[in-house]
């Protein structure tokens, strides 16, 4: 009796991995179809079934993947600041000094958004980074949190002058309005 079965274990994993493929374009179409929405529409406006027709999937595919729109905005904005932030990441040398980091910054947000208007929009569209508390954050805030963090983790080490935590957030928060603003400026054509 154990022949049979170790037989069929490379044939169930093999299907295993088809149907993980299967799953990962059908979550993929999902996500790409709710961006597109949350750019035209915004996030508040974007139906699921609107996605889910879109994607042209039947409603109940959406639940197999997300357990709501919150979980997959989630997921996208996620993915946007991975992206964002690896830009950073990216660039060497390492910066020295503050006006360094913040031209690298700059330049990362210059770069993502030249090359990814919609996400860029979407990502500050929004306007959560102006709502941001801290102290209770709720599950949709945590990528822009992060994304703040990330940014916080960039520009902090070049200050010179020890500064009151509250004062590097705040610094930290000017730069990603002045980023934003600036870069939202141009979508427009200014």
């Amino acid at each position: 009796t154990e022949a049979p079965e170790a037989q069929a274990e490379p044939h169930s994993t093999g299907h295993r991995t088809r149907l993980q493929k299967r799953a990962s374009k059908t979550r993929n179409r999902l996500l790409k179809a709710a961006l597109q929405l949350f750019r035209e529409k915004g996030i508040e406006a974007t139906a699921i079934v609107e996605i889910t027709e879109l994607a042209d999937l039947g409603k109940g595919t959406f639940y197999r993947h997300f357990s709501d729109k919150g979980e997959m905005v989630i997921v996208v904005v996620d993915d946007i600041v991975d992206r964002l932030t690896a830009l950073w990441n990216a660039v060497v040398p390492v910066p020295r000094t503050l006006q360094e980091a913040v031209d690298r910054v700059v330049a990362g947000h210059l770069e993502f958004f030249l090359g990814n208007r919609a996400e860029f929009g979407l990502l500050f569209r929004e306007k959560l980074l102006a709502r941001l508390q801290a102290d209770s954050l709720e599950p949709l805030e945590r990528p822009y949190v992060r994304y703040l963090r990330e940014l916080e983790s960039r520009l902090a080490p070049h200050m010179t002058v020890p500064l009151d935590p509250l004062k590097v957030r705040r610094f930290v928060y000017a730069t990603a309005g002045f980023v934003s603003g600036a870069l939202s400026f141009a979508v427009i054509g200014l």
